[in-house]
């Protein structure tokens, strides 16, 4: 399901994911008990709120608000998370396939991550 399930980062804007500062892959997890999603982004960790509200022609409903991170610097990671958290704020839908969760903007798939 979507809820409670690890989801690591595979692919991000049509390409193989690099992973973050010390090798470490982004990850997503959402909460059903308070409505929170968050995880690794790369550099820092991050927060917020997400939405299965609304409708969708291509896959169900999702969307994600008020989203916060730490604020640490890395040598490495800055430039996937930047990518990683503005692809946050376009997501309007997903798609669940076996063990595949893809972000959706309309019809385009945003990122992809395999459940861990």
């Amino acid at each position: 399901t979507l809820e409670d399930t690890l989801w690591i980062l595979d692919t991000l804007g049509g390409e193989t994911a690099a992973t973050g500062a010390g090798g470490k892959p982004v990850d997503l997890q959402f909460s059903a008990d308070d409505q929170r999603a968050g995880g690794f982004s790369g550099c820092n960790r991050y927060t917020g709120g997400y939405s299965r509200d609304g409708a969708s022609q291509h896959g169900a409903p999702l969307g994600f608000s008020q989203m916060a991170s730490t604020m640490m610097a890395c040598p490495e990671g800055g430039e996937l998370e930047q990518a990683y958290l503005q692809m946050l704020g376009r997501v309007d839908a997903f798609r669940l396939e076996g063990s595949t969760l893809s972000l959706l903007q309309g019809p385009e798939v945003l990122a992809t991550f395999r459940a861990q």
